[in-house]
Parts: structure tokens; sequence; C-alpha cells
């Protein structure tokens, strides 16, 4: 825990060659690499476990009161922690099984022909991770911002989140239609595959659910979670009220309920806040909990918050929402359609950073209205009372 938060120590005693430099292969060529690079390959078990990315990403910031003291640390992110209580933690699948997918094979390592067998296994170092609005902002405006990649490496990069994403992250289904005296009744279940919370991180992240149920001629009865072209959603209070947040649901019978799984911070005052540095705890904290996770015995840091730790539909590996629409007036059969949705940086933390109207935050604030703010799909799926 020492290491939490880029705690890491850089040891500034060793010269070249002597500074040891480690890798995840036993029995390292060290000759070359030492007489090239002034550094000795080292073994270190450690590249290939899950407790080498929590020195980073397990992150606690310092949070204040009105008056600016300092009152204690907020855990900004703590994926390794969320790691450790689920079921991949027990299995020790680490980090780097999703994040850097194994190269097919073995991997020449060495650019001195000859000198160095293929290594493997190689973990490629994509990093995957699920950001694909900034790395679009980095593509976009990347001369602006002075960075050394190309638009197209950002493009490759933004094609394998979107591939995490749809692929390794969740999946819906709908276990129970039905159609009596006029409600219609579905149960949509959301099964979560990664191995922490979704969404992870810091909490500007957000996931939901949108719902359109319509009838025989196509006309819309009911919608849930659409999102608008500025990145809010209908129906979720935060994004008119500031103060004000969507609480979580087991049961959504009304347009302006929506589902959505977040972390909503609040301050020393008990206020909700979206500035970090004001942050000391959670008001609401329904990230879909990783597979294997007890939420009655996780600890503070990772707990659940809000409504959710009473919903006995919500448990670790995923969530099931029960869903009843009224379709007087309407005529059948009625087609459910389902989407669960993600954005890395949810409305109100950019009207909240806007808020501060200094040089920088107005030429973000220029990216982000310039930018598309669709959500990305996670998932989806389309069923009807016929089936």
């Amino acid at each position: 825990m020492e290491s939490f938060s880029g705690h890491y120590v850089i040891d500034t005693a060793s010269t070249a060659p002597n500074r040891p430099i480690y890798g995840p292969y036993p029995n390292p060529v060290i000759n070359q690499m030492r007489n090239q690079s002034g550094y000795t390959p080292t073994y270190g078990e450690h590249m290939l476990s899950a407790e080498h990315c929590a020195t980073c990403h397990n992150l606690y910031t310092p949070f204040v009161d009105s008056e600016g003291s300092i009152l204690g640390e907020f855990p900004e992110q703590t994926a390794y922690t969320e790691w450790q209580y689920s079921e991949f933690g027990s299995q020790t699948q680490s980090c780097q099984s999703c994040h850097m997918p194994l190269a097919d094979g073995g991997v020449q390592i060495s650019q001195i022909p000859g000198r160095l067998t293929a290594r493997e296994p190689f973990y490629q170092h994509y990093f995957v991770g699920g950001n694909t609005f900034m790395l679009e902002v980095l593509a976009n405006w990347g001369g602006d911002l002075e960075v050394s990649a190309s638009p197209e490496e950002f493009r490759e990069t933004i094609a394998r989140v979107e591939e995490q994403l749809s692929q390794n992250t969740a999946a819906l289904n709908v276990t129970d239609l039905s159609l009596t005296d006029g409600i219609l009744a579905a149960e949509i279940q959301v099964e979560v595959f990664t191995g922490h919370k979704f969404p992870t991180s810091i909490p500007t992240r957000r996931a939901w659910l949108h719902v359109v149920v319509t009838d025989s001629s196509n006309q819309v009865v009911f919608e849930s979670g659409k999102q608008n072209p500025d990145g809010s959603i209908q129906g979720n209070a935060a994004d008119t009220d500031p103060l004000a947040y969507e609480p979580h649901y087991d049961l959504i019978t009304q347009p302006d309920q929506v589902q959505i799984y977040e972390g909503i911070m609040q301050n020393s005052d008990k206020e909700v806040t979206y500035t970090l540095l004001r942050a000391g705890s959670f008001a609401k904290d329904n990230r879909l909990l990783p597979a294997g996770a007890d939420k009655e015995n996780l600890p503070a840091d990772i707990a659940v918050y809000g409504l959710a730790a009473q919903d006995q539909n919500f448990i670790g590996g995923g969530d099931l929402v029960r869903y009843q629409v009224d379709t007087s007036g309407y005529e059948g059969p009625f087609t459910v359609s389902v989407e669960l949705l993600y954005e890395t940086l949810s409305y109100r933390f950019v009207q909240d950073l806007l808020l501060d109207e200094t040089e920088l935050t107005e030429r973000f604030g220029a990216y982000y209205n310039n930018s598309d703010k669709t959500a990305t799909v996670i998932d989806s799926l389309v069923t009807s009372t016929e089936n």
C-alpha cells in the first residue's frame, strides 16, 4: 500500500552500467543491452503481476474543505483493490492479461539479428483502456497539443479500445418479457466481464441503459436514457441540476428514470461535487462490480454506496433491472430495444470544469464543443413480445 498513488522508488545511487532494468524473462542476455543502454537487464517477477500496475492505478488524492484545509484522502481510482476482491484476483488473472494482449507466439525483441531468440509469452504494449474521447481529441488537435504520434496512430489505438469495449466489457440479456393487461414487463440483465468495477478509474466516467419500447407502427411508447447531442442524458437529474443525481433503480416505470452506473462524489459538507479536490466520499457508487465481488464485505474504498447497496439484484458480476411500461392506447406487438452506453467524460463534469473560465479550460471547452460526444455502445439487443 505504501507504493500506491505513484509512490514508487527510483534508485539514484546506481550508475551505468550497474543500473538494473527489470523485465519479465529469466536469464536475460546481459552484455548486449548493458553495452547499448547503460542498464543491466534483470529478471523481475513483479513485471507480470497486478501489483506492478497498482503503483499508479490505485490513486488516492487529498481533499479539502471549503476553507482549503486538507481533511484526508479520497479513493479517486482503485482498480487494483477492486481486482483483489474479484474472482480475477483469486484466480491470479493479472491486469496485463486484458490490457496487454498476448502476441501470437514468440517475438524477436532485439534489433541485432541472431543475438537473441524469440521470447514468449510476449505481452503487446497496447495498454488498452476505455478512453476513446481523449484519444479523439489528441488525434484531431495533435498539432495544437504538440503530440508526437500521428492521427493514424491514434486511430489504431482508438480501434483497439473500441474492440475492448465491445468485446470484453459487458453483455445484455432480456431474461423475462411479458405483456399482461396492457403492462409490458421486462427484466434486463447486465453481465460484466471486467476484473474491476465498470466503469472504473476517475469518476468522470459513466455507463447507462438506453431502453426504447415501440408499438406495431414503430411509434415510441417509452424511452429511458436517450443521449442528447451535447452529451447530456434525457431524464438524468444531474445533467439539469448540479446538486442532484439520478438514484440507483431496481424498478423503472417512468421515462425520466434512468439506470446510470456511476460514482457521484460529495464534499465534506455532504454536497454533490464534481471538483476532485473537494471530493471526500461517494454519495452514490453503483458502478458494476466484477464477478466474485461480495458487496456485503467490500472495504470502504470500493464499497457500494446509495440504493444499490440494498438492491438484491445488484451483485458481483452484474445487475438486473426491471422495467414496467404502460402500453395503454398502443397496439402490439411491442419491440424492446436496449443499449448499454458508456462515456469517459460526463456532461456535468465538463460543465463544472468550464465554470473556472481559465485559458486552459476554455481551450479544452473548444475541443469538447467541436467533438462528437456520442456514447460508445458496449452491447445492444432487440426483442419483441412476439418472441
